[in-house]
């Protein structure tokens, strides 16, 4: 009788590389029929032996088989046993990156942007984080985003990036971020949509008129995107802005103040 005392096992999958799927495929074969074909993952909680195939020279060849594993790293060790018992062992050792990146905000929101934008996001391993902005009609952007410049508490990260959007002036734009971690995984955030507005006001007219206590101001103003007009009274104890106008008609603000006594430094 001639026994076979040494046993071939290849692994062709998994392999000791990075998986972004917790379910990996595998794929071994051996160079005779087996008794049983058996792993362990020693980063389980409870690491045993469990079985993959018996009378078998093969696991995962002839059929696509998938086996579960840790987010993580995962040292595994594939052991097959001959039919008069002999052994033989093999390890691989491969991390898991399957969670998708969290992106729990950005801003601006909405309305008016300088420049400055932000962006929140969840990742144990981000590689790449990448602003995306503009428009159709002026083009559109990618500017990447400085990790190491990034505020860090435990896996959330807080970014900012300022750009120069001076060729957008007076026209809307669209932005948004995107995440890639150490997998290639990619999240992407949610479209938004802003102004670009780096024109001053111009103010054509100004006039005001005392009317006792009461202040008449006049006031001609050119700007597409108005908001407000406020003024300080630095004759006051303590002085704060205060509303003078909220909306223009016809380019034109009227509105009394009434005023105490006394000069006033506006």
């Amino acid at each position: 009788i001639t026994l076979n005392a040494t046993i071939d096992l290849t692994i062709y999958s998994p392999e000791n590389k990075l998986y972004n799927d917790k379910k990996a495929a595998f794929n071994v074969s051996a160079s005779e029929v087996l008794y049983k074909m058996e792993y362990i993952n020693y980063n389980d909680a409870s690491p045993r032996f469990k079985n993959l195939c018996t009378n078998c020279e093969e696991y995962g060849s002839l059929k696509l088989r998938r086996v579960t594993l840790n987010e993580g790293s995962n040292n595994i060790t594939i052991r097959g046993t001959g039919k008069f018992g002999q052994i033989i062992e093999k390890n691989v050792i491969l991390k898991i990156e399957s969670k998708q990146s969290k992106i729990t905000k950005t801003s601006p929101e909405k309305g008016f942007v300088s420049g400055a934008f932000n962006v929140s996001f969840e990742e144990e391993n981000p590689i790449n984080v990448t602003l995306n902005y503009g428009n159709i009609g002026t083009g559109f952007r990618v500017r990447g985003v400085n990790l190491s410049e990034c505020s860090l508490d435990k896996n959330k990260y807080s970014c900012g990036v300022n750009i120069g959007l001076f060729d957008f002036d007076g026209q809307e734009i669209e932005y948004y971020f995107s995440v890639v971690d150490i997998a290639n995984n990619t999240a992407v955030s949610k479209i938004k949509y802003l102004d670009v507005d780096f024109t001053p006001p111009i103010i054509n007219e100004f006039g005001y008129d005392v009317q006792g206590r009461k202040v008449e101001f006049d006031f001609n103003i050119s700007e597409s995107n108005f908001n407000r007009i406020n003024y300080i009274d630095y004759s006051e104890k303590t002085p704060r802005s205060r509303t003078l106008c909220t909306t223009l008609k016809n380019d034109i603000c009227i509105k009394k103040i009434s005023f105490p006594i006394g000069e006033h430094n506006l």
